[in-house]
């Protein structure tokens, strides 16, 4: 489909799906590790001889890797372009998966973080590029549906991560029976990660000819190029994006550490923790799904972003207080629902932030934007992660649970101050 107006050309092409496709598979499969090992606290401990710190640092590292690569990865991304950062994505995704499957021995932890590390580098590359990808493929009636759908992608990857390793290992104090099951895991990731890998070799493109739409056309025919410098200048004095950018990253990252410790929380408070743990773990990442889905599609329909960040912060907050009272009093069903409300929410953070924060900064590359908020959320990811590992040590879960109630809290009330002035569909105006 074409449209002409005096000079003005714009195109849309089907092609525009299997890009997206492709890159939905490699989120997936990117996404299906982090979790992996902190789900199973228990054997990961018993093969391993390593204690709760160390189990949670294989998702620590992919917050920690974030907020270190981010930069040098922004600069590569900008100079390379959407086929190159995937496919280095891939790569580094493939080195990691294959790495993990000689890493099933006592001693090899060490070799355990590197396949983790790598996989998380790989999530830094594929993590930034949503928004910018969809920018450049989707017409801009589409592209909050198409980013959100995207971004689905990770939650149910995350979600598949949650349920495969309880069940896969199917006992906890055999050693040869969690050896087995790992190995089942890593092999099996490590087939589809190839795949995946060449597909994306074969088939992923930069860009379509033309570009789907007039604020596109704006940003390619733009003769001015900003250095990374000037722009991240230009964005702090932006006061709308700087507070998304803390607000953002406090809910993300708190739910983020939350799903991260999950596994030890149920370990404390429930019996049959190991299995457990990953159901409802599923159970509020398929719930993410359609919420990301829904929010992204009443963005397209609504353009009211400020309002949908709002009503998904007050119902975060309303459901981590209702996750303290449930947890304390062991109601283990009404637990499990609370989860179910808070992954439906929390479903639509991600579409939100990122399209929000394209639209308030435009024609700034959403590339930077949404590598900004990752950082954001990995930060306070890590470190919320660490304190509420810490105070659930030595404390107990309802300390921590007052921390995460009270930051949220904060985000609220800071995001009342965001002006919503959408640039982005100003600019799509002839």
């Amino acid at each position: 489909m074409c449209s002409k107006e005096s000079e003005i050309t714009t195109a849309v092409y089907k092609e525009r799906f299997l890009i997206q496709i492709l890159y939905i598979l490699l989120e997936f499969t990117i996404t299906f590790q982090w979790i992996q090992y902190s789900i199973v606290p228990g054997a990961i401990k018993q093969l391993y001889k390593v204690d709760a710190v160390a189990v949670n640092w294989t998702t620590s590292v992919w917050y920690l890797s974030y907020v270190i690569a981010i930069l040098p990865f922004a600069f590569f991304i900008k100079k390379t372009g959407l086929r190159s950062t995937v496919i280095y994505g891939s790569l580094l995704n493939l080195l990691g998966t294959v790495l993990k499957c000689f890493s099933v021995e006592e001693d090899k932890f060490w070799l355990t973080m590197c396949g983790q590390t790598l996989a998380s580098l790989s999530g830094v590359l594929v993590y930034s590029i949503p928004t910018e990808l969809t920018a450049t493929w989707f017409p801009l009636n589409e592209v909050s549906t198409a980013t959100s759908t995207s971004l689905a992608a990770s939650l149910l990857g995350t979600a598949i991560g949650f349920l495969v390793p309880p069940f896969m290992i199917e006992n906890l104090s055999n050693q040869e029976c969690i050896k087995y099951g790992l190995l089942r895991i890593f092999i099996g990731q490590a087939i589809v990660s190839l795949i995946i890998f060449i597909l994306i070799l074969i088939f992923f493109k930069d860009k379509p000819e033309l570009p789907p739409s007039v604020a596109q056309l704006k940003v390619d025919q733009s003769e001015k190029v900003p250095t990374y410098c000037s722009t991240l200048k230009t964005l702090s004095k932006n006061r709308t994006f700087v507070i998304l950018f803390v607000a953002f990253g406090l809910v993300k990252g708190i739910n983020d550490a939350l799903q991260s410790n999950l596994g030890e929380i149920i370990s404390l408070r429930f019996s049959s923790h190991n299995r457990i743990a990953g159901i409802f773990g599923l159970m509020s990442m398929i719930a993410a799904v359609p919420g990301s889905l829904l929010f992204g599609y009443v963005m397209d329909k609504t353009h009211k972003h400020k309002l949908l960040i709002l009503i998904t912060f007050v119902f975060t907050l309303i459901c981590l207080i209702a996750f303290s009272l449930f947890l304390q009093f062991q109601y283990v069903w009404c637990f499990a629902y609370v989860l179910l409300v808070n992954g439906f929410f929390a479903g639509g953070i991600l579409p939100l932030g990122f399209e929000f924060a394209a639209e308030v900064t435009y024609p700034i590359a959403p590339t930077i934007t949404a590598g900004l908020l990752h950082t954001s959320y990995h930060f306070f990811g890590y470190i919320y992660n660490i304190i509420y590992a810490f105070i659930m040590q030595n404390y107990g879960y309802m300390y921590a649970n007052y921390i995460f109630v009270s930051s949220i809290a904060v985000a609220l009330l800071s995001s009342f101050l965001i002006q919503s002035s959408l640039k982005r569909q100003e600019a799509n105006i002839v």
